[in-house]
């Protein structure tokens, strides 16, 4: 399965020093990217929680039925209440949607890209093993390590942490590979990945004896902490 390359269709990206990008956009809602409005976020344009419940369980037990693999990324982004008390809540909705476009214009659209609660997102990923979904979450920790919007007091930017669970982790055919399991799984990794300094990536490891909470995490990816 191919994943394209970042093509941010409703931000204009302008290089500044040291690598990073500022992204001006206006204050008025990003088109709509799903319809209907009950299953739509309203900040960013795209699937709600209500909407991954909904179409989350379809999604595994159709790669279930074609035994193909399924990845779950439960992606959150760093510091972002301290973005707020900084800069305000507006630079905080503009960074979520900075990384909600990211992420959907990022993965194929065979994924569903879903913000569940205030800085969470989740992409399950049909057909990707936990090679390919790791590569992916690193490569969408990187690029938005480098995306900065341009708030009252200066340039804006932090960081995201992803937690990544796959099939390969689960017992197929058991109640983990329900999307509420997946979601308790990635929780666990997520929470390793903010433990161990952000802005990094925590595989489960494809250990589908052991529970979650002593999993050991695989550390994929890393970098700076977060700039606010």
């Amino acid at each position: 399965m191919a994943f394209g390359p970042v093509t941010l269709l409703t931000i204009s990206m302008l290089p500044l020093a040291f690598g990073s990008v500022v992204i001006a956009m206006t204050r008025g809602r990003t088109a709509t990217l799903l319809r209907p409005p009950t299953l739509e976020d309203r900040l960013t344009g795209i699937a709600n929680r209500r909407a991954l419940f909904r179409s989350g369980p379809a999604l595994l037990a159709e790669t279930r039925r074609d035994d193909r693999p399924i990845a779950l990324l439960l992606m959150d982004l760093d510091r972002l209440e301290a973005v707020d008390d900084v800069h305000g809540r507006d630079a905080g909705d503009r960074l979520l949607v900075a990384f909600a476009r990211l992420a959907h214009d990022y993965l194929p659209p065979t994924s569903l890209v879903c913000r569940i609660d205030g800085g969470e997102f989740v992409a399950l990923l049909p057909g990707a093993d936990g090679l390919r979904a790791r590569s992916v979450a690193d490569e969408i920790r990187a690029l938005f390590a480098h995306v900065t919007i341009a708030g009252p007091r200066g340039p804006v930017r932090t960081t995201v942490s992803i937690g990544v669970v796959h099939s390969a982790a689960l017992q197929a055919g058991t109640a983990d590979r329900d999307l509420r399991a997946l979601l308790d799984r990635a929780g666990c990794c997520l929470s390793a990945a903010k433990d161990g300094g952000r802005n990094r990536i925590v595989d489960e490891g494809g250990r589908p004896d052991e529970p979650c909470g002593v999993a050991v995490p695989v550390v994929v990816g890393m970098g700076r902490p977060s700039v606010i």
